[in-house]
């Protein structure tokens, strides 16, 4: 019988052979989605197999989550300012 933490990296590898075939078929948004739920799997299963129990491990792996898209909501405000900065980017002539 498997251990939860072993069916979590066989999800992760699931989501990373749809996050391939997602790519193969033109839809890198959606693979890029299938490739972080991977990551965060992957997460999860290894804090299982570190001995935390489910719910402590999920918790953790929520907190990961939230970090990164804090993180990625950083950067892009960061890059919408300087990609959309309409005065320090127009074009006159």
């Amino acid at each position: 019988m498997s251990t939860e933490w072993e069916n979590l990296l066989l999800r992760s590898e699931e989501s990373i052979q749809a996050a391939q075939a997602l790519l193969d078929g033109g839809w890198p948004g959606f693979a890029a989605s299938r490739a972080y739920y991977a990551m965060f799997y992957t997460a999860w299963a290894l804090l299982l197999s570190l001995g935390e129990t489910y719910y402590q491990a999920l918790l953790h792996a929520e907190r990961l989550h939230l970090r990164l898209l804090a993180d990625t909501e950083d950067y892009l405000n960061d890059t919408e300012k300087w990609f959309f900065d309409e005065e320090q980017w127009s074009v006159t002539g």
